[in-house]
């Protein structure tokens, strides 16, 4: 089973109002004759919100899962076994490790309704 989840829409459209607002006060401000700098974190929200749309959350295939960051090129790599398969638990992807840790992989809350829906059903079918 090879599966891509991607990040929950609604997080993406929170992103892209809250740097819209911020943005459009900042805007504001400056007409008014004063600058800020936290213009800076509006563009950072735009840019998140419009990234979380369209990226992939984690990938799930037979020999573990990847969990990619929702800016820049970073990812983390769990290798699983027969000893050590990954579950959902309490709304949540893990894997457990050998020393008895979990380690989650996604939750439910930040994937995308429609694909956390088909990994629960490949993984419980």
């Amino acid at each position: 089973m090879t599966m891509d989840v991607r990040y929950n829409p609604v997080v993406g459209w929170l992103f892209i109002v809250l740097g819209g607002v911020g943005a459009v006060l900042q805007v504001w401000l400056l007409l008014l004759g004063s600058f800020s700098v936290f213009i800076i974190f509006s563009v950072f929200f735009l840019i998140a919100g419009a990234v979380s749309l369209r990226r992939t959350y984690f990938s799930v295939y037979p020999g573990g899962a990847t969990t990619y960051a929702m800016i820049g090129p970073a990812k983390r790599d769990f290798s699983v076994g027969d000893r050590q398969p990954l579950t959902l638990e309490g709304g949540r992807l893990v894997v457990r490790l050998e020393n008895g840790k979990r380690r989650t992989v996604g939750s439910r809350a930040m994937s995308h309704p429609a694909d956390w829906k088909r990994l629960a059903a490949a993984m419980n079918g």
